[in-house]
């Protein structure tokens, strides 16, 4: 199963425009190395789920965020757009904070995360 997390980039202020193949970028359950529950935001004061990636999906983000600076990127969940931010830089590293969704739909997202059901096969 193909978890619905999705970074696109060549976004615009009032949501993604239909990304190219090499500007989209799915996140699957094996792509996740940890995900937790916690405080965050510019004021540490707002729900949020902090992701860490395995290093191969954390190379994949390094090079879409890279090539994208100065863009807005969508982080789709579940087919629905949870924030729109600007790519100030490369994200290097894997770790991803997700803030902007209500704290049970965080809740949801880490469980499907955290999911112990395998993906089938990466095809790309």
């Amino acid at each position: 199963m193909v978890l619905p997390f999705v970074f696109a980039c060549g976004t615009h202020a009032r949501g993604p425009r239909r990304p190219r193949e090499e500007s989209r970028i799915e996140i699957r359950r094996g792509d996740v190395a940890a995900a937790e529950l916690a405080r965050g935001g510019d004021e540490g004061d707002v729900p949020a789920l902090d992701v860490t990636l395995t290093p191969e999906a954390a190379r994949r983000i390094e090079e879409l965020t890279a090539a994208h600076v100065g863009e807005r990127v969508a982080i789709v969940v579940d087919g629905r757009v949870v924030m729109t931010p600007r790519v100030r830089d490369r994200i290097a590293g894997g770790r991803l904070e997700i803030t902007g969704p209500p704290e049970s739909e965080l809740r949801e997202i880490r469980q499907k995360l955290s999911s112990p059901d395998a993906d089938p096969p990466r095809e790309d």
